[in-house]
């Protein structure tokens, strides 16, 4: 496991592991964290919470644990009860990648792991790649995979943001905005039921910049949004989070 640092002339610092491609701190220059982050190596390695790693081969979850692939019934491995959460057991999240890059010029570094056929259930071997990048004040993260078979793959970085610049602040003075008019309907497991519910008008509204203290429940949100079409190919932007009196986002 090899851990790698980030850093630019203005003192902003992201510190990297080789273990699950992982973010596990964004440090700014004042010294203070952007992210949520253990204190003990211990608690790095089990990772409950997934701080800031690569997760996949698919994110979220899978319902009993299968899917109806090309051919057959594919059956993965549980790790939720039933369901595969993030790729299972030993994911993305949970193995050693290879540090194929350092780019000091560039700042770049590149991971890369191979996950073998039949890898908690998923066939085809896949060539991942992730990349991080810290350059201009942004944290420029680039995911690919490459798999030998038909396979799925949703991959994200779970980091946990708090831009608040203080250590004493949390996440409520934050504002968020996501251009989705409609959200996934969920069961008591989480799993998406494939009916849809509208925003508009309701706490779950970020249509425009929303200040999260303004709208958060004690259940918080961990909930599907349905992303509205833009109409090009090109990459667009799909969400912001930002704290406006420090002028940090996300």
């Amino acid at each position: 496991m090899q851990t790698i640092s980030l850093k630019q002339p203005n003192g902003l610092k992201v510190t990297l592991s080789s273990y699950g491609a992982t973010i596990r701190t964004i440090e700014a220059p004042n010294g203070d964290h952007l992210a949520l982050c253990y204190d003990n190596e211990a608690d790095w390695l089990s990772n409950r919470a997934y701080l800031g790693s690569t997760v996949g081969r698919v994110a979220n979850r899978i319902a009993d644990s299968k899917y109806l692939g090309e051919q057959r019934v594919v059956n993965l491995v549980s790790n939720e009860g039933a369901n595969q959460l993030h790729g299972g057991k030993k994911g993305l999240s949970h193995v050693n990648w290879q540090v194929l890059e350092h780019d000091y010029i560039n700042n770049k570094v590149v991971f890369r792991y191979v996950s073998p056929d039949n890898e908690q259930g998923y066939p085809g071997q896949v060539e991942f790649i992730v990349s991080y990048q810290l350059i201009n004040n942004q944290l420029v993260i680039t995911m690919y995979g490459d798999p030998s078979e038909v396979t799925p793959i949703s991959l994200t970085n779970h980091i946990y943001w708090n831009l608040a610049l203080s250590n004493h602040h949390d996440i409520t003075e934050h504002f968020v905005k996501l251009p989705a008019r409609l959200r996934l309907l969920k069961n008591d497991r989480n799993i998406a039921s494939g009916e849809f519910a509208n925003v508009y008008d309701s706490h779950y509204d970020f249509a425009e910049f929303t200040k999260l203290g303004s709208v958060l429940t004690d259940n918080g949100f961990d909930d599907y949004y349905l992303l509205d079409p833009q109409g090009t190919q090109q990459l667009q932007l799909h969400g912001s989070i930002a704290d406006k009196k420090n002028w940090l986002s996300s």
